[in-house]
């Protein structure tokens, strides 16, 4: 986890490097005043890459959109369904055998807890007393993961056997990789999202630091542009909708 968010952190800084001299570029086609042009291109580049980082969200979104929607069909279909669309995608590139309501690839078995819930304790006990005694690994497909005191209760006790819990996105991406997504048979229906929505996400109060960082920045950047009159009036804009996060306190449910 440190890894990925150190790597996500370079990868920024590096755009950000990189936005800055091709804007700085091409703001020196336009002025000579060194200044100016210094202030256009690291505007420019925060800007962009803030742009850039909005379309990765929108893309890990859609993502967890197909996640979900393969998780459907595991909830509503019956459990004999599940059983059988995990045993044919590892069947297609393993030896499989099912034993009672484990799947077995050697010496592993794999159960599938496809289910609308968190694994709790409980179930993972009665699970694990019905395991096939030559298992030497025990892998659990979840819909949810696990919750912290229940993988704090699998740790303080000495199983003897290798265990792993796969949350939803494991899941799917072993599905997808053996081409073992199930068909969609059903779909959620999608909330029309009419202005109360945006104006809901707009005025969440985690976004007042970024609507007031804006208008420093436009603030800024309008001493040394023509027409900064429409820098202050969008900085104001962006102002008032820090104020409103605040004073409102909007959340969502």
């Amino acid at each position: 986890m440190i890894k990925k968010r150190v790597s996500g952190v370079v990868d920024r800084a590096l755009l950000f490097l990189v936005m800055v001299f091709f804007s700085i570029a091409i703001a020196g086609y336009f002025s000579r005043d060194s200044f100016i042009i210094i202030v256009a291109g690291i505007t420019a580049a925060l800007s962009i890459t803030a742009l850039i980082g909005f379309k990765k969200n929108k893309k890990a979104g859609i993502a967890a959109n197909s996640v979900k929607e393969v998780m459907l069909q595991f909830y509503l279909n019956p459990k004999a369904f599940t059983q059988d669309t995990i045993f044919n995608a590892l069947a297609s590139r393993y030896t499989v055998t099912k034993s009672d309501d484990f799947i077995m690839v050697k010496r592993v078995a794999i159960y599938p807890y496809l289910y609308p819930k968190s694994l709790n304790f409980v179930d993972f006990c009665q699970i694990f007393s019905t395991r096939p005694k030559s298992a030497n690994r025990l892998i659990l497909l979840t819909a949810r993961g696990q919750e912290s005191e229940v993988k704090e209760a699998i740790a303080a006790l000495d199983l003897k056997i290798n265990i792993d819990i796969l949350h939803a996105d494991e899941v799917y991406t072993l599905l997808e990789k053996l081409n073992g997504l199930p068909p969609i048979q059903y779909t959620a229906v999608k909330k029309r999202r009419g202005i109360s929505t945006f104006f809901t996400a707009a005025l969440q109060p985690i976004n007042a630091k970024r609507y007031l960082l804006t208008a420093a920045l436009l603030i800024g950047s309008s001493f040394f542009m023509p027409s900064s009159i429409y820098y202050i009036i969008i900085a104001a804009i962006c102002i008032t909708l820090a104020v409103l996060c605040k004073t409102l306190k909007i959340t969502n449910h």
